[in-house]
């Protein structure tokens, strides 16, 4: 579990007044609990927009970060999840690229390291702004997959970044996507896009219910390669 702040959509003082206290007293909160690994305090520039050319912003989002290791210094922070980052102890990377082969190329080893993280994020922003460099942190990609598939009855309203046409293409796509992060050279590790379907979005590894799209056991080789 990644503890995340509720960021709020507009930057303004009143924003950093009310997160600020908001995110303090959750960290408090839940600093104790053994599922938390990391914090987040921003997520895709949500409530920073325009952190790539407002020093303010920048200032918050630095802020934010120091806060977040005074109240518990025993786990890392990522400083904005996804794009646009300054001061993390993990540089993620969110990509919802459908393709297997094109995915593993992207992520291959230290050269494709290189290109991801001294231009922009597959988002189209900079990975880094506010002069901030790759200094050697772990390399995640904490956002990827997104494919779409629905067992059972449709629903209209079902939504994913790529969809599957039935469940054997489903698991060859996940397979493949799967392949090409435990194939890279530099990648610390990776967070799935998702694990059910919630609300429109049916890009789960299990209906809503919980229970699988297609026998569990094609999940678990496709996610673990075992």
């Amino acid at each position: 579990m990644w503890g995340e702040a509720p960021a709020a959509y507009e930057f303004s003082p009143t924003a950093v007044r009310l997160l600020t206290a908001e995110w303090t007293a959750a960290v408090e909160r839940d600093a104790s609990h053994p599922s938390i690994v990391t914090w987040v305090p921003f997520n895709e520039s949500w409530g920073i927009q325009h952190v790539v050319s407002d020093p303010a912003q920048q200032a918050y989002a630095r802020a934010l970060v120091d806060l977040t290791r005074a109240l518990d210094p025993s786990r890392p922070v990522i400083g904005n999840d996804g794009w646009e980052q300054q001061d993390t102890d993990i540089v993620t990377i969110h990509d919802y690229e459908g393709d297997g082969d094109v995915l593993a190329r992207t992520y291959a080893d230290d050269a494709a390291r290189t290109r991801a993280l001294n231009g922009l994020a597959p988002s189209g922003h900079p990975q880094f702004v506010g002069g901030a460099v790759d200094r050697g942190q772990p390399v995640m990609l904490t956002e990827f997959g997104g494919v779409r598939h629905q067992s059972g009855g449709r629903r209209e309203e079902g939504w994913g970044y790529t969809t599957a046409v039935d469940g054997d293409d489903w698991v060859g796509r996940i397979t493949a996507l799967h392949d090409a992060v435990r194939a890279s050279t530099f990648l610390a590790g990776s967070c799935w896009t998702q694990l059910t379907d919630t609300m429109q979005e049916t890009n789960g590894l299990l209906n809503a219910d919980r229970s699988p799209k297609v026998p569990i056991e094609q999940i678990r080789r496709a996610v673990t390669g075992e």
